[in-house]
């Protein structure tokens, strides 16, 4: 399979249907006006019938009719017209990869997913050709700074690590004190904590490790994760770089941050299937107090 980011599954009639009832108004007529006129003669004889469809099942019933006959390339070049329309109403910065449900064998997803009919994949963020549903992108790839976190932690030699305080705010920038909310988005992360009820966090242990075997290093597995990520960053410097033996390491999370965050709001917003309901993440800073253990001579 090609080295897409982004993949859509979908069958012919799949791809007319969501072209026609997007939410967003995907001008259907359009499509078939600047289509090869070769191809509407196939598709229908009058082509005032074409552009009057209103459902879109029957569209896609009406290119398999047998008194029609449309040719298989004739199928092709709408096909393509379709991708190409859905691609540049989405706004893509790169071609959109489309395949059919019998395709997706080629196509590795995340333990227990199932490929389904209409809906956006994405690449995931870390694992090598593993594609998960577009509506789980953002919630993955914070989830993967964290584990990132607890990695670079232990390899640089962390004793314990204290979760001491954590701020929530919404979409707007304003400043969350519900304890429920503070929970869900606690959950999102993969962090274990508790709350109370006007939403102060209450401290507690986040980590303990043993005595390290080897010198304060940067895991392989993480390194680009410590390249691109400031939190990550400084927090490598100040013990590699100032052997530290206690700081307090802050890390935000933001969707606004990740750079498919909007347009998984954009897919979604046309009405189009992102693998799942969409909702705008609320961003968070969490302040973990790390002590590590003493570097030896």
């Amino acid at each position: 399979m090609e080295n897409s980011q982004l993949i859509l599954i979908a069958d012919d009639a799949k791809l007319i249907e969501i072209v026609h009832k997007s939410k967003n108004n995907l001008n259907f007529s359009n499509i078939i006006s600047n289509a090869p006129n070769v191809l509407l003669s196939v598709l229908m004889p009058n082509v005032t019938n074409v552009l009057n469809i209103v459902d879109s099942v029957s569209f896609a019933y009406l290119l398999n009719k047998k008194i029609n006959k449309p040719n298989e390339q004739s199928k092709i070049d709408l096909r393509d017209s379709l991708i190409k329309y859905i691609a540049k109403e989405l706004d893509l910065s790169s071609p959109l990869k489309v395949i059919s449900p019998e395709e997706t064998n080629t196509l590795n997803l995340t333990f227990g997913e199932i490929a389904r009919n209409g809906s956006f994949y994405i690449k995931h963020p870390i694992i090598t050709n593993v594609y998960i549903p577009f509506s789980t992108y953002s919630e993955t790839l914070l989830k993967e700074k964290e584990a990132a976190f607890r990695s670079l932690a232990s390899s640089l030699g962390a004793k314990t690590i204290n979760l001491v305080d954590a701020k929530f705010y919404d979409a707007k920038g304003t400043i969350i004190a519900k304890a429920d909310i503070a929970e869900k988005i606690s959950a999102n992360l993969g962090i274990r904590a508790n709350f109370e009820k006007d939403g102060k966090l209450q401290r507690a242990v986040f980590c303990e490790y043993g005595k390290p075997r080897h010198e304060p290093k940067i895991p392989d597995d993480i390194k680009k994760w410590v390249e691109i990520d400031p939190d990550l960053r400084l927090m490598a410097r100040d013990r590699l770089e100032g052997h530290l033996i206690r700081n307090t390491v802050k890390l935000s999370f933001d969707e606004k941050s990740v750079s498919n965050a909007n347009l998984a709001a954009k897919i979604a917003d046309r009405g189009l299937d992102i693998g799942g309901g969409y909702q705008k993440s609320n961003s968070s800073i969490w302040f973990f107090e790390v002590e590590y253990y003493p570097i030896e001579s």
